[in-house]
């Protein structure tokens, strides 16, 4: 099956430099226009399945969904948590040397508390997991 998808699959047009202004902007348009059909071929196909599954629910495999669901998110914790570690460690190193310079030593923990907790770590997290989850199933 994903033999057949890749042979089916398009590439976008190649942009040879020496082609005038209107070749360029036709490629480009032609690249978004095949962009755009391989999205909503992707959209419909996504339709079409949760369509199935609202008619036939019995069907569908929960007990393998729920088992991917936590391989994918809750055994992501360790390598997400040791990530989110390190990045604190590297962002307080580097606000000490800021504040120290300016007499706020004592504000290390609150810049890491609240720039780990407001930004950096649904970033964090969103990034790991879905880098460990990509490295997964490859």
């Amino acid at each position: 099956m994903l033999t057949e998808l890749a042979a089916s699959h398009e590439t976008s047009v190649p942009f040879d430099r020496s082609e005038s202004f209107f070749t360029a902007v036709g490629l480009a348009t032609q690249n978004v226009w095949i962009q755009c059909r391989e999205i909503s071929h992707f959209v419909g196909e996504v339709s079409l399945s949760v369509v199935r599954l609202v008619r036939s629910p019995r069907k569908f495999r929960w007990r393998d969904c729920v088992e991917e669901m936590q391989s994918c998110g809750a055994m992501a914790l360790p390598i997400v948590s040791l990530i989110s570690f390190l990045v604190g460690v590297t962002l307080a190193y580097t606000g000490a040397i800021v504040l120290r310079q300016y007499g706020g030593d004592i504000y290390i923990a609150d810049l890491i508390g609240l720039s780990m907790v407001r930004e950096m770590g649904a970033v964090m997290t969103a990034v790991v997991v879905a880098g460990r989850t990509g490295a997964a199933f490859a």
